[in-house]
């Protein structure tokens, strides 16, 4: 057997391998479900998506998913007119003057000037 033979073997794998077809490769899970507002593949235990809380098609009336506890969060965050909202009590905020980050200024220097000691 010379050099070539040898690495034409090496290169194209076990003749004897099982075989994959590409769809089984990117198959999905049977009982997942795709949410249909933003379109992210959940598994099937869950009954509201965790990317943008929509309810599961057929769990609309379901106790759990209404109480939020199918949410697999705390359900505290929210977007709206003024932004994305976390949860917890907000301690910033972006007015007319730039950014705020709670709690008082510890000093009244003007940004020029040296802050006294």
């Amino acid at each position: 057997e010379d050099y070539d033979e040898a690495r034409a073997k090496d290169t194209c794998g076990d003749a004897d391998a099982p075989k994959q077809d590409l769809g089984s490769l990117f198959q999905v899970d049977k009982d997942s479900w795709k949410c249909e507002v933003c379109a992210v593949r959940n598994t099937g235990d869950k009954k509201k998506c965790p990317a943008c809380e929509t309810i599961r098609p057929g769990f609309e009336d379901d106790p759990e998913v209404k109480t939020g506890a199918a949410s697999g969060g705390s359900g505290s965050g929210a977007i709206g007119s003024g932004g994305f909202s976390f949860g917890g009590v907000p301690s910033g905020s972006i007015g007319g003057g730039g950014f705020s980050f709670g709690g008082g200024s510890t000093s009244s220097a003007k940004p020029h000037e040296k802050a006294a000691s």
